[in-house]
């Protein structure tokens, strides 16, 4: 079983979104912008006792209870015939829908959907939920006083934000604690133990403190009411409730104390656990989906990236809704559904299905770190490494030095090309802008490929307007510094002879240099890059040490020159500036 998609109409700050869905589903966007609204909207279809609450006039899309809430999800059920744990799961819910699948012609998608008509009358509205295979052949689902049948195939696990261990722990004692689960020497120790509790029972009414208090109280409530009677105090503590007053405390390998959880981090991470026993134990015949509120609260950074691991990699969160505004827990994502939540006046919705590329397996976590970030801005500047990336970030901070407050990121790629990133913000519609170099590369029949040009049409998806490999004469036996030198003049000559093509990529937010950025910045600020350099030949001095001699050169930027910078290099002007729309 695969969840593919939720509608919401009418709920709240949603007028209607569509969105689609994977098993693995992360939720992300400003505050207040409806990431809490949508999880409450699951909860109304598939949690038996937020359902039971009904809808308030509140919960209408603007107050407007003319209109009908509607929420529906869309489950693929392709896989039944899998010998999986999505396979059993999608055989288990086929095995409970009666009648309820009704089409032949589409047997692999289920729906489930929630209705509800506000009544001005009773000043209600009363969720109704049909079920079927298609939107058009919904049968109403049975349904035994406030429990429905979808309520026996789904169980939804909520962890809120401020999860408390001492409530999960206690809540749920009876069933961390099922007498099914005692042995028979659990039951004999239990035996000693109730001859202990009335041991101590009997000493305690023996306590003079205690008979003190006792004869105290006795004369005094005489005063008020004179009754034949006497004010006794006994221990509440039984066999029965032997284990109320258990607490989870911290032992170390090493050490013989017994020291309380504390910690905001080890508790929340101790109430994971707890959540993760309890689901194994006592939903293990649902099909069980976590709805998970912003995890990172009172987590440390390394516990956040342990939380990573468990939520993408451990089978038990095989289908989770999470909401979070932290980078560190996307370290380990995979397989997964990236929804961004957007607000203007309705909340929106982009989502994305990110899988780590093949080719980047190996450096997963590197390739998420970097796009785990962005995503949490509105507008992206993709560059090629850490020259791009200082310098940008230098003129930037001199010229906007607000641009990260406003939603405002620069990411360098190094090495890992532009496509999985650009791929990813056009799924999410964030707003993305790109420069890059105008590179050649001998190809192993001896020519040279166009690869800058290449590079920019492949991520408009304009592949079939590829440039042919070209032929560069070259002097037999040239020296290394008289062939970087005829590659410079060749990509000049290719900058000149497509600059229409070459422009019209700026309509997309891609910028290519006419050779790379040693020689843009030359072209702006021949002068001060001299002169701040102290070289003849700035751009030879900057391009032996890239990095190094770039982070030199920064340094001694002022604020006139970072200004001048910003004017003349166009993509800095089109990343800040955003009246460009999200591409597309």
């Amino acid at each position: 079983m695969i969840l593919k998609n939720l509608i919401v109409k009418n709920f709240r700050n949603f007028k209607a979104v569509d969105i689609n869905l994977s098993n693995k589903n992360v939720i992300f966007g400003m505050n207040d912008s409806g990431k809490t609204n949508l999880l409450n909207a699951i909860r109304f279809l598939l949690d038996r006792k937020i359902r039971s609450k009904g809808f308030l006039d509140s919960d209408y899309h603007k107050n407007d209870t003319n209109q009908v809430i509607e929420i529906i999800l869309e489950l693929d059920i392709s896989d039944r015939k899998d010998d999986t744990e999505e396979g059993n799961n999608s055989k288990f819910l086929v095995s409970r829908l009666s009648g309820a699948r009704n089409s032949e012609q589409n047997l692999d998608s289920f729906f489930i959907k929630l209705h509800a008509q506000y009544d001005s009358t009773e000043l209600f509205g009363n969720p109704v939920l049909s079920w079927g295979s298609t939107l058009e052949g919904l049968v109403d689902i049975p349904q035994k006083g406030e429990t429905y049948e979808v309520d026996k195939i789904f169980k939804l696990v909520y962890i809120e934000p401020t999860i408390d261990l001492d409530n999960t722990f206690k809540r749920n004692k009876r069933i961390i604690f099922k007498d099914e689960k005692k042995e028979d020497a659990d039951i004999e120790i239990e035996s000693i133990i109730k001859k202990n509790i009335d041991d101590m029972n009997m000493n305690i009414g023996r306590l003079g403190i205690v008979n003190n208090v006792q004869n105290e109280l006795t004369e005094t409530y005489k005063e008020f009411r004179e009754e034949d009677l006497k004010i006794e105090l006994q221990s509440e503590i039984s066999i029965n409730g032997y284990l109320d007053n258990l607490t989870p405390y911290i032992k170390w390998s090493d050490d013989d104390g017994y020291y309380p959880t504390s910690g905001d981090g080890r508790k929340k991470l101790l109430s994971y656990a707890l959540h993760n026993i309890i689901s194994k134990q006592n939903y293990n015949k649902h099909i069980i989906i976590y709805l998970i509120e912003e995890p990172e609260n009172s987590l440390h950074r390394s516990m956040q990236l342990a939380m990573s691991k468990q939520l993408f990699n451990e089978t038990i969160y095989n289908y989770f809704f999470m909401t979070t505004h932290s980078s560190d827990l996307l370290y380990e994502m995979d397989d997964t559904q990236l929804i961004r939540i957007s607000h203007s006046g309705i909340s929106t919705s982009n989502s994305y299905h990110y899988n780590v590329p093949e080719d980047y397996k190996f450096i997963k976590r590197r390739l998420n770190k970097d796009l785990s970030q962005a995503v949490f801005y509105n507008n992206a500047l993709l560059v090629e490494g850490g020259s791009e990336y200082q310098l940008f970030q230098t003129v930037l901070s001199h010229t906007n030095p607000n641009y990260e407050i406003d939603g405002n990121f620069i990411m360098q790629v190094d090495g890992i090309n532009f496509q999985p990133y650009v791929e990813l913000f056009k799924g999410l519609g964030i707003r993305y802008v790109v420069k890059t170099d105008n590179d050649l590369k001998k190809n192993p029949i001896g020519k040279y490929d166009i690869l800058g040009i290449n590079r920019c049409l492949k991520l408009l998806d304009r592949n079939d307007e590829r440039l042919e490999s070209i032929d560069i004469d070259m002097e037999e036996n040239i020296n290394k510094k008289n062939k970087k030198k005829r590659l410079i003049e060749e990509k000049k000559y290719l900058y000149e002879k497509y600059i229409t093509l070459i422009n019209g990529f700026k309509n997309d937010g891609i910028y290519l240099s006419e050779i790379d950025l040693e020689y843009d910045l030359y072209k702006v600020i021949p002068e001060e890059l001299k002169d701040l350099t102290g070289e003849q030949n700035p751009v030879e001095w900057l391009q032996k040490k890239k990095l190094y001699n770039m982070v030199e050169f920064i340094e001694k930027l002022d604020v006139t020159t970072c200004h001048i910078i910003f004017d003349k290099f166009e993509v800095l002007g089109d990343f800040i500036n955003d009246d460009r729309k999200a591409n597309s």
